[in-house]
């Protein structure tokens, strides 16, 4: 997936995390049902999109960031019959026309969206997302953040294709710095396939942000580059 520099994430008010989705938002399981973001939970199957915009459900290996008592400022995205809000600092997939004849997306934040944009929605019935016109971008107050990742580092919320990723423009630099942790989780998964033990990863995040990606942050800001 394309992306532009890297570059800091816009901050118009102080959130608990660095990118997260509201209680209120929903994601599609395997079985085709639908839940709020606010109760997915570890191992579950959720709906996502892979490298080349192929539609598939990828499994949660963490909850990045839980705060239920959030009261904040998010920005609303109304494409296609979707209707997206999510942290300023969060990362979306856009492009600038519904022309291209292959998945090329560019990541911006949330805070940088402009009526006009294309981002890419689910449709029914079809295999991949489709690039659909912003008719509307407004900041709202929501309750709530949550930020579950998935194995593929993307996640489709309220019929909107969305990073799992935030702070970083680039999501695959996110990606990338998360690759230990998906190791760990892939040789947690062995381990429990031969023994009835596994090692506790701290993948139910209470509340906060987990340990993994603080630790990330906090050697982000001591590099100056958040």
């Amino acid at each position: 997936m394309a992306s532009g520099r890297l570059e800091r994430p816009p901050q118009p008010t102080d959130p608990p995390s660095t990118g997260c989705f509201p209680a209120s938002s929903t994601v599609q399981l395997e079985d085709g049902s639908f839940k709020q973001i606010k109760d997915v939970k570890n191992k579950d199957r959720i709906l996502a999109v892979d490298r080349q915009g192929k539609l598939l459900f990828s499994e949660v290996i963490l909850l990045m960031d839980v705060v239920s008592d959030y009261v904040g400022e998010f920005v609303g995205i109304v494409a296609g019959g979707g209707h997206l809000q999510l942290t300023p600092a969060h990362v979306l997939f856009v492009a600038d026309t519904n022309k291209s004849l292959s998945f090329d997306p560019v990541s911006i934040f949330a805070g940088q969206v402009k009526e006009g944009q294309f981002v890419f929605v689910v449709k029914p019935g079809n295999k991949d997302v489709e690039p659909v016109r912003v008719e509307k971008v407004y900041r709202v107050q929501g309750y709530g953040a949550y930020a579950p990742l998935t194995e593929e580092g993307t996640v489709v919320v309220d019929n909107i294709l969305a990073s799992c990723y935030a702070v970083f423009s680039n999501p695959s630099i996110a990606h990338w710095s998360l690759a230990p942790f998906r190791w760990l989780n892939s040789m947690n998964k062995v381990l429990e396939c031969f023994t009835s033990a596994s090692v506790n990863l701290g993948q139910d995040t209470k509340h906060g942000i987990a340990w993994y990606p603080r630790i990330l942050y906090q050697i982000a800001k001591a590099l100056y580059i958040v």
